[in-house]
């Protein structure tokens, strides 16, 4: 019966290292590399959503950053979601708006995003073909 336990004891202390050792560090994510307003001409970025709303109704929505000089970009959004007037209606929206940006390093700053409800920046990690926002990839 020893030999048994000391047999569990051994497995598990083999799992328990081989668990150990794949684990990585939870911040990791994909570094950013440096860029220029110069490599961001002329490139469009997208990002999509889609979610069930809190009265179980489907909900999409899609954004695409397009940087249209050095120091400006355009940025579309597009989607649905739903209104109750006298009963739900699908509401359809798509509008463009344009901000300014820079860039410092992997960071690129939307200036006076124009999405937000009360201003503010946005700031976007590059990352070669993707920007990352938080847990929002944006794939070119």
């Amino acid at each position: 019966m020893k030999r048994g336990l000391w047999s569990v004891a051994m497995l598990l202390g083999l799992l328990c290292s081989v668990s150990l050792a794949s684990c990585g560090d939870d911040d990791d994510k994909p570094g950013g590399q440096s860029v220029t307003t110069d490599n961001l001409v002329g490139r469009s970025f997208r990002c999509d959503w889609a979610d069930i709303n809190d009265d179980n109704l489907p909900v999409e929505e899609h954004k695409e950053i397009t940087f249209t000089s050095t120091t400006q970009c355009s940025i579309r959004s597009w989607g649905y979601d739903w209104v109750w007037y006298d009963s739900y209606e699908k509401e359809n929206y798509n509008e463009t708006k344009t901000c300014s940006y820079s860039v410092s390093g992997d960071k690129i700053t939307l200036h006076n995003y124009p999405f937000f409800a009360f201003g503010g920046d946005l700031e976007l990690t590059y990352c070669g073909d993707f920007l990352m926002e938080g847990d929002n990839i944006y794939k070119e």
